[in-house]
């Protein structure tokens, strides 16, 4: 039964049956009705926090074990013999790259609940579409902290670069990601905005390969790096406040995939 022969079927049942009005009926309303609302004034609501345990032991694990097999395939990709013959303008760029991986690894997680139909029900229940996507983004941050605190422990104890540069190629390609895929999530509905996000990543990834002595760019033009790190960190801010004022994703009348 396909979803046009399922509402014919509804409508069909719907005409022909006619409502109860007797008596008993209207006092087994009226009591479904006053428990009703007894239920809703002893409810117990949560706060931020709470939520935010309850997404970690629901969804958060599984973000989580993906970033973990991400930060296992940095760590034995940089103990790699091959790595060895790398140059420093090479390693500059698998930094980069994988920074830019953790970057946009984890963004269609969030389409999920598009995908699978469930934003009607999201939005429908007492956690607005906007705290869960907050959520979300405060487990997706936390692991990110520890992915790229990892990468650069990994990075300054296999590899020749400097401090200072692990830091750039792992922030920089990283920032401006996420600065990118939330500019298309505040911008553009949900399917648009999973593929621009993807497509701007994709872009960031053929300007990181292209772009010839890389690693002398960050030792020679550190402050304009971190310039560029800082205005996309301050973007994403912005961006960050503009979906949770202004939740796109959360429109229910825009087609899906």
């Amino acid at each position: 039964m396909n979803n046009h022969e399922f509402g014919a079927l509804l409508k069909e049942s719907l005409k022909n049956a006619t409502p109860p009005t007797d008596v008993a009926h209207f006092e087994k309303t009226q009591a479904a009705c006053a428990d009703a609302l007894v239920y809703r004034a002893s409810r117990q609501r949560i706060g931020f926090g709470r939520f935010l345990l309850l997404q970690v032991r629901f969804i958060g694990w599984r973000i989580w074990l993906i970033q973990g097999a991400i930060l296992a395939c940095m760590l034995a990709s940089l103990l790699l013999p091959v790595m060895n013959h790398l140059t420093l303008g090479e390693l500059t760029k698998a930094i980069c790259a994988l920074s830019l991986l953790t970057g946009t690894i984890v963004w269609p997680l969030f389409y999920l609940s598009f995908y699978y139909r469930m934003h009607e029900i999201e939005a429908a229940t007492r956690f607005s579409s906007a705290r869960l996507f907050a959520a979300k983004g405060f487990i997706i941050m936390a692991g990110n902290i520890v992915l790229l605190a990892g990468s650069f422990f990994c990075a300054s104890i296999t590899t020749d670069l400097t401090s200072l540069v692990i830091v750039l190629a792992l922030s920089l390609p990283f920032l401006l990601s996420v600065s990118g895929t939330l500019y298309c999530w505040t911008h553009f509905h949900v399917t648009t905005a999973l593929y621009g996000g993807l497509i701007w990543n994709a872009l960031l990834f053929v300007l990181i390969i292209s772009t010839p002595q890389l690693y002398e760019r960050f030792s020679e033009h550190p402050i304009l790096c971190a310039g560029i790190g800082l205005f996309s960190f301050f973007f994403c801010m912005v961006q960050g406040l503009r979906l949770k004022r202004h939740p796109r994703f959360a429109d229910t009348h825009s087609p899906l995939i």
